[in-house]
């Protein structure tokens, strides 16, 4: 057995290179200097959540003995399949397909719409930091959102098919004084064919709805008291596709409101989900279930049906209590955990689900130890192998990945995976032979 290496102060030991290094201040370490006082805290972490994450796999095999029968040719084989496994897991193998194309012609214009974040409010004679980007496919409107400077701004709606022509109708629209005069805009979402309303935005004081046929501005949402749960600081809204009347918005701190617009309740007799940390990602599955992302690395399923309070067995794991006081200390239980999910404190990372392939795509904050864009299975929430992804490496000073989406480019085809990193836009697809594109 390897004895373990002595702590010498001033001094890191490389597991890998089994050899101390002088640990360097990071101010004057040179910068191919891979042992700077940075470098060397984040090894270390890295290498306590590997040790923690070793520690629980081999705590779960001494719990988990297979019945022998499951070994048998005849009986084993029909029990596993009845127990839902046939021994095939699609996603791994579709997520093991894809490979690096040309993006196609035609399905890259919202996209780089989404991922230009410093050029669009310039584009409708403003500034600031763009937040988001939503379609309504419906009425062919595009709404887009950024951090303006002046409460008569920081939403404009325009003709999906005329943004940048001069005769293409577009509203500049704002959240107003009512709530202050520095009210930020962080989030939007699209309304179903049903519903009266065109978009919601998720702003620092509330929620904010845009009416389809007057196009006039309202707050949904109370204004935020002090004491009061009121929701504030909205990163994420979503739609059911179900019942257009039921809008979940959630952001800071963690809480997850399921409002009926027809008769909005807030605060404390609200209908809620308590997510571990701030949310940044609300994406609906099917009638029922739900993915939410969030800071301190928490992806979780939900089911509406099931809200009930984790119990101490299920809680967040005591490896990371060291980060509690960020943390909602009593979460709603959750269906399914994506433990190897990395975001512990970016709001703007992409995040997409193909349903179709079972697929979950995730952008990371990435470092030398995690790719920019990892791939989990929907259903099974362990991570998938895709080759051609694994070959973005981490690049110092390169913008984390902020914009993902599955688009069916090629019908009759599984949905290509579009990953926006400014200035580029990659496409990642089966390696199936393709038609060129006309020009």
């Amino acid at each position: 057995m390897e004895r373990p290496a002595r702590e010498i102060p001033g001094y890191y030991y490389d597991k890998e290179k089994k050899k101390y290094f002088k640990i360097q201040p990071s101010g004057a370490a040179p910068p191919s200097s891979a042992y700077s006082q940075q470098d060397v805290k984040n090894r270390k972490l890295n290498d306590k959540k590997a040790e923690s994450r070793a520690l629980a796999v081999a705590r779960e095999r001494r719990r988990i003995n297979r019945s022998k029968i499951l070994l048998e040719p005849l009986a084993g084989g029909l029990l596993t399949r009845e127990s839902g496994y046939d021994g095939l897991d699609a996603s791994e193998v579709l997520a093991g397909g894809l490979v690096f194309r040309f993006p196609k012609v035609g399905h890259t214009f919202a996209l780089r719409l989404s991922i230009s974040f410093a050029s669009l409010p310039e584009s409708f004679g403003h500034s600031g930091t763009s937040t988001s980007i939503s379609t309504n496919e419906t009425s062919r409107r595009l709404a887009m959102t950024w951090l303006a400077t002046s409460a008569q701004a920081g939403i404009a709606v325009t003709a999906m098919a005329g943004i940048g022509e001069l005769d293409s109708p577009t509203i500049i629209l704002g959240p107003g004084f009512s709530r202050g005069s520095d009210v930020s805009i962080y989030s939007s979402t699209a309304a179903p064919s049903s519903s009266s309303l065109l978009f919601a935005f998720g702003t620092g004081q509330g929620i904010l709805s845009l009416d389809k046929q007057r196009h006039d501005m309202n707050w949904v949402s109370p204004h935020p008291v002090s004491g009061e749960s009121h929701p504030k600081d909205i990163f994420s809204l979503e739609f059911l596709h179900d019942n257009p009347s039921i809008l979940l918005s959630g952001g800071r701190p963690g809480i997850l409101n399921i409002t009926d617009l027809r008769v909005p309740v807030y605060g404390r007799n609200a209908d809620i989900i308590t997510h571990p940390s701030s949310i940044t990602h609300i994406k609906q599955l099917d009638a029922h279930r739900i993915l939410v992302a969030g800071l301190n690395s928490s992806l979780r399923q939900y089911d509406l049906r099931f809200r009930k309070e984790a119990t101490h067995s299920s809680a967040w794991p005591q490896t990371l209590s060291k980060h509690s006081s960020r943390r909602n200390r009593h979460p709603s239980r959750y269906i399914l955990a994506y433990p190897d999910y990395c975001n512990e404190a970016t709001i703007q990372l992409g995040l997409d689900v193909d349903l179709e392939s079972g697929i979950v795509a995730a952008a990371q904050e990435q470092d030398e130890h995690r790719f920019p864009v990892q791939l989990f299975s929907l259903h099974g929430g362990h991570k998938l192998c895709s080759p051609y992804l694994s070959k973005r490496r981490y690049v110092e000073d390169v913008a984390n990945v902020k914009c993902l989406r599955f688009a069916r480019d090629i019908e009759g085809r599984m949905k290509s995976l579009y990953v926006g990193q400014p200035p580029d836009i990659q496409r990642f697809a089966s390696a199936e032979p393709e038609e060129a594109d006309p020009y």
